[in-house]
């Protein structure tokens, strides 16, 4: 399970980031994350494994679970 929960993650020295994100992943199932270049897709997945915040520095708010 991975839940987001109103998770704010702003990078060091940048605008770039996401706002406000509440995201419920089930055990079992498949998220695919599509969208535009810029709008945090891999800012997502840096924070699931862990490089945000870190190796990538910045400011994180809300909260994240991961199993739990």
């Amino acid at each position: 399970m991975i839940q987001f929960e109103h998770v704010n993650f702003q990078y060091a020295d940048s605008d770039a980031g996401v706002t406000d994100i509440c995201l419920h992943v089930r055990k079992g199932e498949c998220v695919v994350l599509t969208g535009p270049s810029g709008n945090g897709k891999t800012t997502l997945i840096r924070l699931v494994n862990g490089l945000a915040p870190a190796f990538y520095m910045g400011r994180f708010s809300g909260r994240l679970r991961i199993d739990g």
